[in-house]
């Protein structure tokens, strides 16, 4: 079948003039098979490459049998959202390390396989119906110890390379005939990643053809063939390169003609929080002069890049440090500068394209309508002139909580207690369809001095807003601020105490969200308004008491939600400690022949059976101290079963002020600690207004302050 290559190339460019962000998928992967891109030193690869015809040859060379089998795939189609893949090599016997295809008649494929140190070959328009056959050589399979490595087809000659670690070799032969197999090239070095054929500029006018290559521990080497001269290194910690011819005007009337390779710098693993930022670097082919015409922002580093006439493009990927798992490289942001071929104009601004979460990848490829990416188990592709993204992460504000606080840290924290901070922050983006989950960093100090384990990351990453968002909406918005759990040393009791605390936050630290100003972390740090006081806390005793109630439902130690129920008055309650004693009255309380009437519709009985209780409780203490030895702060919890109150606009808990008695609803009443400090249900008005600060109001008032804001 004869396929009209022109018209496909047509038909690529309809619609690219309409702009539009959204990413088009072209190709995914047919599961299992693994996505990419490969690690640098496996002994598969992953990827795809364009061809001037608009079609798309993708590989992904990982396989396997047994219980969980992976197939390795190569295939290709045309480059558009419709075509339909023509899958060549669907296999598991294979794992591919580098693929070509006859780019003169377009009739055979090859690729290199490690598992059998064989180069293979079909036919174009075979599928999967005709089996792959061996092609021979003298040079494969190649010797122990050695594993094959990437292909490319240049002019009509097929280069295949392997490698041991620390040599590594470059042969050919004729790709549609299988003949003058020859040895290219050798050189000392590691697994060659990446290669490219190219005819560059020597002068103006005189050229030379060689081999570009990028080793997997980043060395970019020029290998001349013809004529042929000694080995290049022109950059170092490489990790992607792209090749361009280009021209300058020379005055008055003349023009200089030279080729450009476009270097990406940075690091893929051995990352730590000192790593550097990666750079892209422009190197003069011939004199392998440099020079570094970007810097990334933060930690990020660069790990793709392509050009076109007019444009270059380049892959940035965080680095997200996050305990246990140490530092990562993150999600992928493509950006993209105008920087003509021929300097016709001075380099334009920084644009970010392709966003994180689908919207980016690395494998970058152009055919100056489209910008292709590989992305996991996809390829896909945008326009190149899909409009710029505006995105800024803004740090608002903090405040650290026991179980209340206002953002003037006004509300003393105690020693010992479960202890939070609340940070807030919001975006801004012009993609307003866009949901960004961040995280952040905060940094304690305690009377002026860093704690040695900080900074602490929050709970978890949380989506932040965009667009106008105030303090006081994000205060109430538990699912779009950060929590931070302090470690109990930061709040640890010491001989320094009372003492002050202070917290700052840095929002999106590590640019996961990549933000668009030149400084782009510039707004994303924020402090407390005012340090807040650390100091010692109540360390009262609860002794319980089950109560007689009209409704029969008594309430004992051991029913349901006792635990929490305590738990959740410790987190609320300014203490240290809470001793609470379950043991030393175990036989319900009251009138059997008259017992308390507390859900009695009617208010003024229901009242008076509260306080009836309440008053019990307080005799209860007076009559005897019930814990041995002694406690300086003893108080009487008289306990209410939940079916034994009105909770339709029924008294759910009492107090006296002063008194050491408290008469509450216990579990089952939707209790829990949220982390934020809100109090629980069946007790909101009674227990959090009235008895915790009149019950367990302490006989001495050094805290008077400390617990008086709960009843606020």
């Amino acid at each position: 079948m004869k396929t009209n290559y022109l018209l496909l190339s047509l038909l690529a460019w309809v619609g690219t003039g309409l702009f539009c962000r959204a990413q088009q998928t072209i190709v995914t992967f047919i599961s299992p098979t693994e996505g990419g891109p490969a690690p640098d030193s496996a002994d598969y690869s992953v990827g795809f490459e364009l061809d001037p015809t608009n079609t798309v040859w993708w590989w992904t060379g990982f396989s396997q049998g047994g219980e969980i089998p992976f197939d390795c795939e190569f295939g290709n189609s045309y480059a558009g959202t419709s075509s339909v893949p023509n899958m060549l090599v669907e296999d598991q016997n294979y794992l591919i390390t580098g693929t070509a295809h006859d780019t003169y008649y377009f009739n055979n494929y090859f690729f290199a396989d490690d598992r059998s140190g064989q180069l293979y070959y079909g036919e174009l328009w075979g599928g999967t119906n005709y089996a792959p056959v061996e092609v021979s050589t003298p040079y494969t399979p190649p010797p122990s110890g050695y594993h094959m490595g990437t292909m490319m087809n240049w002019n009509n000659n097929i280069y295949w390379s392997d490698y041991n670690g620390t040599y590594f070799d470059i042969m050919s032969f004729v790709a549609d005939s299988f003949t003058e197999t020859q040895y290219v090239r050798g050189g000392t070095g590691n697994k060659i990643i990446k290669m490219v054929g190219f005819t560059y500029n020597t002068s103006t006018f005189t050229y030379a053809d060689a081999i570009f290559a990028l080793t997997a521990d980043g060395q970019l080497l020029r290998m001349d063939i013809n004529p042929q001269a000694a080995t290049v290194v022109l950059a170092t910690n490489v990790t992607d390169f792209a090749i361009r011819d280009e021209s300058q005007h020379v005055f008055p009337f003349g023009f200089d003609f030279y080729t450009t390779i476009y270097a990406a710098t940075g690091q893929k693993n051995n990352l730590s929080s000192t790593t550097p930022p990666g750079t892209l670097v422009a190197i003069n082919a011939e004199t392998g002069a440099s020079n570094t015409i970007y810097t990334a922002s933060g930690q990020n580093q660069i790990t793709s890049v392509t050009t076109d006439t007019t444009n270059i493009y380049w892959t940035e990927q965080p680095v997200t440090c996050n305990p246990p798992f140490g530092c990562l490289l993150g999600d992928y942001s493509i950006y993209r500068q105008s920087r003509p071929a021929d300097h016709s104009s001075s380099p334009g601004t920084i644009d970010l394209i392709g966003e994180p979460g689908g919207g980016a990848g690395v494998n970058l490829r152009t055919d100056g309508y489209w910008l292709y990416f590989l992305n996991g188990t996809s390829i896909k592709r945008i326009s190149t002139g899909t409009p710029a993204v505006q995105v800024d992460v803004q740090a608002d504000g903090l405040e650290v909580v026991q179980a209340i606080q206002n953002l003037d840290s006004q509300v003393p924290l105690v020693a010992n207690h479960a202890t939070c901070v609340r940070g807030y922050a919001h975006m801004s983006s012009s993609d307003t369809n866009k949901t960004y989950f961040s995280t952040a960093l905060l940094h304690g100090f305690r009377n002026g001095v860093e704690f040695p384990d900080s900074p602490i990351y929050p709970v978890r990453n949380v989506p932040l807003l965009n667009g106008t968002v105030s303090v006081a909406q994000l205060r109430g918005d538990t699912q779009h601020s950060f929590l931070f759990q302090l470690p109990a040393s930061w709040v640890q009791s010491g001989p320094d105490l009372p003492t002050s605390l202070t917290f700052t936050m840095t929002a999106n630290p590590d640019l996961e969200i990549p933000e668009t100003p030149s400084q782009p972390l510039n707004n994303n740090t924020v402090s407390l308004l005012q340090p807040v006081v650390l100091q010692h806390g109540l360390t009262p005793s609860l002794i319980t008491v089950p109560l007689v109630t009209k409704e029969g439902s008594i309430y004992y130690h051991y029913s349901p939600g006792f635990q929490q129920t305590f738990q959740r008055v410790l987190s609320l309650l300014p203490v240290e400690k809470l001793d609470v004693y379950p043991y030393l009255v175990l036989d319900p309380i009251g009138d059997w022949n008259n017992p308390w009437d507390f859900a009695n519709t009617n208010f003024s009985t229901s009242e008076d059976a509260w306080n009836g209780a309440l008053s019990t409780m307080n005799n209860l203490y007076f009559w005897s101290d019930l814990v041995d030895p002694i406690s300086d702060d003893e108080h009487i919890a008289g306990m209410v079963h939940p079916a034994a109150v009105n909770l339709n606009g029924g008294i759910a808990g009492i107090g006296d002020r002063p008194g050491n008695g408290v008469v509450l609803t216990m579990g089952g009443m939707g209790f829990g600690f949220d982390g934020f400090g809100s109090c629980g249900l069946s007790v909101t008005t009674a227990f959090c207004a009235r008895s915790v600060d009149s019950a367990l109001r302490p006989k001495t008032e050094p805290l008077k302050n400390a617990f008086l804001w709960l009843s606020t």
